[in-house]
């Protein structure tokens, strides 16, 4: 019984990474189309509100990482602290936690400012201007917690190695 909630409990623990990494790109990607201006607003507005919700998935998928991730741990016989490849693994997980809470942080109000551009309230130059580069100061955050939970990947798979 413990080796069946064992690879359950790893199953769910794949498929929320998968369901993290690729949610996560599939939020970067849009983003990114929203700075195309010659999309009419209402397109970049639905992708703006599309992002948002899978990225309230992400954020789920990659807080019950966590628990399922010690759990497995726990029955595996690891200990947190003192396994140099669990160690690293969580290591790289705070840098996602501090990254992705900063690009939470800095990405919010992007909607609100493509809602003002629909209802031309305000400078639209100006708007556009501050989207952009809310959007594109936002990438490289982006672009590292993908290197991150790629680097976390390796390290799971090749843990035996170490």
């Amino acid at each position: 019984m413990m080796r069946l909630t064992h690879d359950l409990l790893l199953l769910i623990h794949v498929l929320l990474i998968v369901v993290w990494l690729g949610g996560d790109l599939v939020v970067f990607w849009l983003s990114m189309s929203l700075l195309n201006r010659e999309r009419p607003i209402a397109v970049r507005l639905d992708r703006a509100h599309i992002a948002e919700e899978i990225d309230r998935w992400v954020v789920i998928a990659l807080l019950l990482t966590i628990p399922i991730g010690f759990s497995l741990a726990h029955m595996s016989g690891y200990r947190l602290f003192e396994t140099p490849w669990l160690s690293l693994k969580l290591a790289f997980f705070g840098i996602i936690l501090l990254v992705g809470i900063g690009i939470l942080t800095g990405a919010a109000g992007t909607t609100q400012t493509l809602e003002r551009i629909a209802e031309r309230q305000g400078d639209v130059e100006a708007l556009e201007a501050r989207l952009r580069r809310r959007i594109l100061v936002m990438a490289p955050p982006a672009v590292t917690i993908h290197v991150c939970i790629v680097i976390i990947i390796f390290i799971a798979l090749t843990k035996y190695r170490w």
